[in-house]
């Protein structure tokens, strides 16, 4: 650690607490720390400006757009409310196991990726715990070894 740079135990930030327990600033402390704090607000405007200097390949991160497609289907609008519905027909309610509520997901029958086609269709949708979705063919790893394992068969 840099010279003068400690980190407050526990204990001592309870006993200053303690010792400013029913202590009141006095009207012109107050002020002075009013006054203090007024120059650190940013205006709206220069957050503005300084969001719009950040934006896509200006900013310090970038990239150079490499978001998937799979990524940018994911996030859409369309497969948000494709999820949701799927959820309300099946009631929030895994279709295997019949747990209510918890960490849900939505399951494409016909895979995401190999029907493209069925990708926002609600009847290719099922409901399902996580437990339950990790135990299906298609669940990420499991799917990704299956097509390894079916190409180095050709």
């Amino acid at each position: 650690m840099p010279s003068g740079v400690y980190i407050r135990s526990y204990e001592i930030k309870e006993s200053c607490r303690q010792r400013m327990l029913g202590h009141k600033f006095s009207d012109e402390t107050i002020k002075k720390l009013s006054e203090a704090n007024m120059g650190n607000k940013c205006p709206e405007h220069v957050k503005k400006i300084q969001r719009e200097l950040h934006l896509g390949d200006k900013n310090p991160q970038w990239k150079g757009g490499v978001t998937t497609e799979n990524r940018k289907i994911r996030k859409s609008a369309e497969f948000k409310l494709w999820r949701t519905s799927v959820f309300i027909r099946d009631d929030y309610t895994c279709q295997w196991c019949g747990e209510r509520g918890g960490e849900l997901h939505p399951h494409h029958i016909k895979p995401f990726c190999d029907y493209p086609e069925l990708r926002f269709a609600i009847d290719n949708g099922l409901t399902l715990c996580k437990t339950c979705h990790m135990t299906t063919d298609t669940w990420g790893v499991n799917k990704k070894k299956e097509r390894i394992w079916k190409e180095s068969q050709l």
